[in-house]
């Protein structure tokens, strides 16, 4: 009786078809959480929306993550590697030049971000997801961590091409750029694009050559007296992390 009950047990699946499942839920679980918190933000999702829309068990997040917060940080390594890496190699193609181009660095910190919608399906999700991320204090710090390791490199590289800018100015102007690339590419249905499609007709690919321009005339323009005793030119502290 035993050994006939034994036999007609289900077998379990090999060893790597429940590793290659489970690599495949992950990887949906992530896609799913950052469509869902772009589209509704972070306190508006739950882990059960996440789930739910993954197909998967509502214990996925914790048995893959630990946590929702854990989630989180899974999204922000995975976006900040493959940013990283584009940004890479933009800096990297400017790094011996004494004299940088001006437009060449607007590219790099422009072209990233429009890099990723344009060729990876979650592309707009994490730049959407990203803007939300640096507007709560809470995880802030997980973004800047994550991102800065290039800033000090993008800021010596500003230092080349505009050497008349202070220190301190030239971090303000950057610290403005990159808050342009979020709310005109990083943000699709944000204020600013919003407004612009209820204006006029601009194309993405407008939109880029457009924010390019600004922030290239951004950084060129010049210091007024007031500007130059407010932003003294001394060094600012580094923001690279710690290693």
């Amino acid at each position: 009786m035993s050994r006939a009950s034994t036999s007609q047990r289900p077998v379990d699946p090999p060893r790597s078809l429940q590793n290659r499942a489970g690599v495949q839920t992950r990887a949906l679980l992530l896609s799913v959480a950052e469509r869902l918190f772009a589209e509704r933000g972070l306190e508006q999702v739950a882990v059960r929306d996440i789930t739910e829309g993954a197909g998967a068990n509502i214990a996925a997040v914790n048995y893959h993550f630990g946590s929702k917060r854990g989630l989180i940080e899974a999204l922000v390594d995975r976006g900040a590697g493959e940013m990283n890496r584009r940004r890479e190699r933009y800096l990297d193609a400017l790094k011996e030049d004494p004299h940088p181009d001006p437009r060449s660095l607007v590219e790099a910190l422009v072209m990233p971000t429009v890099d990723m919608i344009r060729t990876t399906p979650d592309g707009r999700y994490y730049s959407q997801f990203l803007s939300r991320l640096a507007t709560n204090p809470e995880f802030l710090p997980l973004v800047n961590q994550a991102h800065d390791p290039h800033t000090n490199r993008f800021l010596a590289l500003l230092g080349r091409a505009f050497p008349d800018l202070a220190p301190n100015v030239r971090l303000l102007r950057y610290v403005a750029a990159k808050d342009l690339v979020n709310q005109f590419v990083g943000e699709p249905t944000g204020r600013i694009p919003t407004w612009l499609g209820a204006h006029v007709e601009i194309g993405f690919e407008e939109t880029v050559e457009a924010l390019m321009d600004m922030i290239a005339g951004l950084f060129a323009a010049p210091v007024s007296e007031t500007g130059a005793r407010l932003l003294p030119a001394a060094e600012p502290p580094s923001v690279a992390p710690k290693e």
